[in-house]
């Protein structure tokens, strides 16, 4: 007689903290970018300055400074919300730790630390350095966002601040070296990963 079972590699819970999560850091990484690059404050200044220059328009550089602050503080604003939301899917990935699925897929990551030849431990600490780096990322970035409630002084904020620019350095190498090494997974042994990670890595057994 034969019987068919169902077994998921990951649960549904895990596999909307993951997409969850990657959405979010990717749009916040984008945040990231487009202030420092796109809508630098001095670009912009100088844009406004041109622009003033060309249609007879009276304004001071410190004004379109100011201008320009303004311009990208909404940029800033999305990235603030960003940040909270995943600090909220920071926690929810905490709380399922108290499910089995969740528990042995955190055990998974830290078995890195036992004795062990497996060509897979690298990758793990990766893994666990990132979260690490995200747990990081995620209490400067809330202790700065919330420094008036914690009476932080502008000098400590400036210290988190350029820990936590240090900080989110790892999470940008992060990204392209995970995606890499989704890429050379699927054309190697462990094909299907990405698949898993949608339907949950379901394999038929028959008995």
């Amino acid at each position: 007689m034969e019987t068919t079972s169902q077994k998921a590699t990951y649960s549904i819970a895990l596999r909307i903290f993951h997409w969850l999560n990657a959405t979010t850091i990717l749009f916040i990484l984008l945040t990231v970018f487009t202030r420092k690059e796109w809508l630098e404050k001095f670009k912009i200044r100088d844009i406004i300055l041109d622009f003033a220059n060309r249609n007879d328009l009276i304004i001071s550089t410190e004004q379109a400074y100011q201008l320009a602050k303004l311009i990208r503080n909404e940029i800033w604003n999305f990235h603030y919300t960003l940040g909270i939301f995943l600090a909220i899917l920071f926690l929810y990935r905490l709380i399922l730790l108290l499910t089995n699925d969740g528990r042995r897929v955190f055990k998974e990551g830290f078995s890195v630390f036992r004795k062990s030849k497996s060509s897979k431990s690298g990758i793990k600490f990766m893994y666990i350095v990132f979260y690490i780096a995200l747990l990081i990322s995620i209490v400067t970035g809330l202790m700065m966002y919330f420094n008036d409630f914690f009476g932080i002084t502008k000098e400590t904020k400036n210290a988190l601040e350029a820990l936590h620019v240090g900080i989110v350095t790892i999470v940008i190498y992060f990204v392209p070296l995970h995606l890499i090494g989704v890429v050379l997974a699927e054309l190697g042994n462990e094909k299907g990963i990405v698949s898993k990670m949608i339907n949950g890595g379901k394999e038929n057994k028959t008995q």
